[in-house]
């Protein structure tokens, strides 16, 4: 969503646990940010210092969000995807 909304992709690694890496990207819970910031370090130390666990998962930049060593689609794909799925399943036939 904040890369459809501003325009810019990210190069993100999941993190080495034990999680299937779909559960990782898409699973929502309201324990988990993400945050996009220009220098990492001093939010991850605040954060490690409060007892938050805190990671940097990737960098922000280019057309299309990619999965290190894995898929990557562009944000027009996204975009497109995003804006026309509910017209198309409204106008399908049911049958």
């Amino acid at each position: 969503e904040m890369a459809r909304a501003g325009g810019v992709g990210a190069e993100i690694a999941a993190p080495d646990r034990p999680l299937p890496v779909h559960a990782w990207l898409f699973g929502e819970d309201q324990a988990r940010y993400v945050l996009a910031i220009d220098q990492a370090d001093n939010i991850v130390e605040a954060a490690k210092n409060a007892g938050v666990p805190a990671s940097v998962i990737g960098i922000s930049g280019g057309d299309a969000i990619r999965i290190k060593g894995g898929a990557s689609v562009s944000l027009d794909d996204l975009r497109a995807a995003n804006a026309e799925w509910l017209p198309r399943y409204m106008a399908a036939e049911i049958t």
